[in-house]
């Protein structure tokens, strides 16, 4: 008898942990869009889209980005006809070639040409050919309540010799309902945000980009 409750016990045991397995492996490959506690990027400094201010919650809505990156082993072994994810969607390899840098250069079937450039961690980073554009898919988003002392800083005149650098949460929302309506907003392409411990954040950095 008290063999057969042992094993039954082992036995719930053993479906435990293979439960536990489970939503681990499912948190590690969670999609793309997930959900993450701001807890968890405290004292990072991030790329991200910053959505319109959402003054009831008195927080803005961030989408955050990494980049398409590759390691040497697939980018050796890349071809015509082969399949690749960037920007969160898959395209075929049409041809591969060399840019005038020697980069490796792909043209995709969507007309797009893409160049895979060494960093100095040996992966290989994907960026568009035609602007330099890096390629980057969504990791994840929450939102985020803007520190008291927040600061905007405002690199995306390059004809100007210093950056602007704006104060206050009112004068960046100004600067944000502009941008919104004239350019892209504080798009991922252009936008970093640098959080504090208690995940706030403390500054918004625009930079330049020549599709803005």
């Amino acid at each position: 008898m008290k063999t057969n409750c042992f094993q039954k016990i082992l036995a719930v045991l053993c479906a435990a942990a293979m439960l536990l397995c489970a939503a681990a492996a499912f948190a590690q490959d969670a999609e793309p869009g997930q959900q993450i506690p701001p807890e968890s990027l405290a004292g990072q400094t991030l790329t991200a889209t910053l959505k319109t201010y959402d003054v009831e919650n008195q927080c803005f809505p961030a989408v955050f980005y990494e980049k398409d990156t590759f390691d040497k082993e697939t980018v050796a072994s890349l071809k015509a006809g082969d399949k690749l994810v960037l920007w969160d969607n898959e395209y075929t390899i049409e041809s591969i070639g060399k840019s005038p840098m020697e980069t490796m250069e792909l043209t995709l079937d969507s007309g797009d040409e893409i160049l895979l450039s060494e960093q100095e961690d040996g992966t290989f980073l994907a960026m568009a050919a035609l602007d330099d554009m890096i390629c980057m898919h969504v990791k994840g988003e929450c939102s985020l309540k803007p520190a008291a002392d927040i600061i905007l800083t405002d690199a995306s005149d390059i004809e100007a010799e210093e950056p602007t650098v704006l104060t206050g949460l009112d004068a960046i929302l100004a600067l944000q309902a502009q941008r919104e309506e004239e350019s892209i907003g504080f798009d991922y392409t252009v936008t970093t945000i640098t959080l504090n411990e208690n995940a706030e954040i403390t500054e918004i950095r625009i930079d330049y980009a020549p599709w803005q």
